[in-house]
């Protein structure tokens, strides 16, 4: 345990003087990067230096004695005795840390001592005013972090939700051990939400996150989480990824405290010595994440570190050695500064109420009266309420449709019971982007295994429907082969009839001379002339320029010479197939067409008379 104590040179008048206490964690590792006295302590100079610049008390002298808690209770609680009683100062600034901040308040209580805590967060139990009436404090409690997630189900009409969190054990201000109380301590109060899943993740593998998704997946839509560190947060997204559990249907809700949304560096960026490869599907899965965070610090907060950097080495601090910062100050020292100047708005109430009372500045429970209000600090619009804590403004943060981390929703706690929330779109739409503009649910409209809606017609009737889907294929492809059938037998039918008249040129016959069958047509005309019948024989016939003769099927017929060969269509091959068909005693009958010989040839059968007109011409009668 170690004490310092520094003194402003007093001026020329009488001033009043104004000891403070103020506590820090010294030389912890765990806290190196957020409330270390080497990280943050110059706030404590920033907030000074911003008290006499504002003239916020006139003809006033601080002096300072440090004290170092380390987070811890039995110390804190020491400390805060041995500042008061031996120090004799009439404030402590801090301690920092949740735990040690009830034990120092406790003693405030006791003492009627004020005590104004400083932090990013600190636990809910400490806004009980019955509890720590002294206690003031610009640190944001767990508590409305989550009453902002009970306005996001109010907004979405959810009222569902599994919880996973890890704990961080060896951290002496544990975030998301509070937020996990205070889940419950909501949850047990609020009849529209229900908590159908929880459970404590800490030091959980990939594989052992994916079997919890697993079991969890019957129960629940929307997931929220508390987890303290990037790393635990994307192994979080990448197990819910390999369980396929990135769909439309789930909404994953990160409560945090880090003020940068999905971080500086994005928490599906792999930090790792060696990266696994899957940054960007793990962005693409974060498109189903909103982040419940606080507001951002404000533009120009770089020059606020250069300060509380470069008052580490001037009075009252003057660091040596450890206690210089290794690097940047951290963003507690924001919320240091602005407690300091917090507690000078209140004292400088209570002077002016009570400008006769040398000592009512040490008088817890009237200093706590005057926090209420609000001032422009280093960390955005400071808002205290009646209870000594900060109202404070809560952004709800998600990914639009191209990818950009976006503001949907702004909350504003105010009265220390209603909230203010501020949509920051014109269309809901515009949050659900990445999900086709479309709502999830927090339960679905058939339950989870779907048996909360009737089956429709289709599953209630399958195997009628599959019997009757197979009659009518059944019927369709009966009636399509009897259909090709029919087809394929005009077709052949059309061809046979075909071959009837197209006429291969090999069976066309030569007939020899010798053996030529003579071929009579003699018709008796009249018994006057039977002597003089003229006899038309075959080999009477002999090829002309227009006319073949040939032996077909042992039947003489004639071919005529064709020089064209025309093309025929469907239409010509029906005429052709019926002048075929066509036979009478009286006519030449047509035999039909030689077309792949030299020459094309119309055959007709051979009449040794000749043809009708030929024989009345002749006055033969046949």
């Amino acid at each position: 345990m170690t004490s310092r104590r520094w003194t402003t040179p007093a001026p020329s008048s009488e001033p009043r003087t104004i000891r403070v206490g103020a506590m820090f964690p010294r030389g912890i590792t765990s806290l190196d990067t957020t409330i270390s006295y080497s990280r943050t302590a110059g706030g404590l100079t920033v907030g000074m230096n911003k008290i006499l610049s504002e003239k916020i008390l006139t003809n006033t002298n601080f002096t300072f004695t440090f004290f170092f808690d380390q987070c811890n209770e039995a110390q804190s609680a020491g400390g805060a005795i041995s500042l008061i009683k031996d120090s004799n100062v009439d404030v402590i600034i801090g301690p920092a840390c949740s735990s040690s901040v009830s034990m120092a308040a406790t003693i405030g209580a006791f003492y009627n001592f004020p005590v104004f805590a400083w932090s990013t967060v600190l636990s809910a139990e400490l806004s009980n005013t019955q509890q720590y009436p002294t206690l003031a404090s610009t640190s944001i409690s767990t508590y409305t972090l989550v009453q902002a997630l009970g306005e996001v189900f109010k907004v979405f009409e959810w009222n569902e939700f599994a919880f996973f969190y890890a704990v961080v054990i060896d951290n002496a201000s544990p975030r998301c051990a509070y937020i996990q109380a205070d889940m419950d301590s909501y949850v047990s109060t609020n009849d529209n939400m229900t908590m159908v899943y929880k459970r404590d993740t800490s030091g959980d593998s990939i594989s052992q996150l994916r079997t919890s998704l697993r079991r969890m997946k019957s129960q629940a839509r929307i997931i929220v989480t508390c987890y303290e560190f990037p790393n635990d947060k994307r192994n979080f997204m990448a197990a819910a990824l390999d369980e396929g559990m990135t769909t439309n249907d789930y909404v994953f809700i990160f409560i945090q405290t880090v003020q940068l949304g999905f971080g500086a560096v994005p928490f599906w960026v792999s930090t790792t010595a060696t990266p696994d490869g899957r940054d960007n599907e793990i962005k693409k899965a974060c498109e189903k994440v909103l982040i419940v965070d606080l507001q951002q610090l404000p533009d120009g907060i770089d020059s606020f570190y250069e300060q509380a950097k470069s008052a580490m080495f001037q009075w009252p601090i003057n660091c040596v050695k450890d206690d210089c910062p290794p690097s940047n100050i951290t963003k507690q020292a924001v919320y240091l500064a602005d407690t300091f100047y917090m507690y000078a708005l209140a004292v400088n109430r209570t002077i002016r109420q009570y400008p006769n009372d040398s000592n009512a500045f040490r008088n817890g429970t009237l200093i706590h009266s005057n926090v209420i209000g609000s001032f422009n600090g280093y960390s955005g619009t400071v808002k205290m309420n009646n209870n000594g804590t900060r109202e404070p403004t809560i952004n709800i943060i998600g990914l639009d449709g191209s990818g950009n981390q976006k503001v949907f929703f702004i909350i504003e706690r105010k009265d220390n019971s209603t909230s203010n929330i501020i949509p920051q779109f014109q269309d809901e739409k515009v949050v659900w982007a990445n999900r086709g503009g479309i709502r999830p649910l927090s339960h679905p409209v058939c339950d989870f295994d779907g048996s909360a809606c009737p089956p429709s017609f289709l599953e209630a009737n399958l195997a009628y429907v599959i019997g009757a889907i197979a009659l009518i294929i059944a019927f369709l492809t009966i009636l399509c082969l009897v259909i090709y059938y029919s087809i394929r037998v005009r077709q052949e039918n059309r061809r046979k009839m075909d071959e009837l008249w197209q006429i291969p040129f090999v069976r066309l016959v030569k007939p020899d001379e010798k053996d030529r069958d003579l071929t009579k047509s003699s018709r008796s005309m009249l018994s006057s002339i039977s002597s003089t019948s003229t006899k038309l024989t075959h080999t009477s016939k002999k090829d002309t320029e227009h006319f073949d003769f040939y032996l077909f099927d042992k039947e003489t017929i004639v071919g005529k010479k064709h020089a064209s060969r025309p093309k025929f269509s469907e239409h010509d091959h029906v005429v052709f197939r019926a002048m075929q068909q066509l036979n009478h005693d009286n006519l030449c009958r047509f035999i039909g067409l030689s077309m792949d010989g030299p020459m094309y040839l119309s055959l007709w059968r051979y009449c040794s008379r000749g043809c009708l007109r030929v024989c009345v011409r002749d006055t033969i009668f046949c």
